[in-house]
């Protein structure tokens, strides 16, 4: 608000496997949100959600069955 800094929290994960596409996966979940009209706070709840699911296996790319984005937004950050 006002031109100021904000803090966000960050999601656990089990194990970190893998941080490679991290940044990317946070920075793409943020701006998908924000395209699809969420305020900033869930945008940035998205983002982390993507960088979360992100850095739990090998790569960057999350597998099938992580990909529940929607039940994930609901963990308070």
């Amino acid at each position: 608000e006002n031109g100021g800094w904000q803090k966000f929290g960050s999601l656990p994960v089990d194990k970190i496997v893998d941080t490679c596409g991290a940044g990317d996966a946070f920075l793409a979940g943020v701006l998908c949100a924000l395209d699809s009209s969420m305020d900033v706070d869930k945008a940035v709840k998205a983002g982390a959600v993507c960088g979360a699911m992100t850095v739990g296996q090998r790569g960057s790319w999350p597998s099938e069955k992580q990909r529940t984005l929607s039940s994930l937004l609901s963990y308070p950050c």
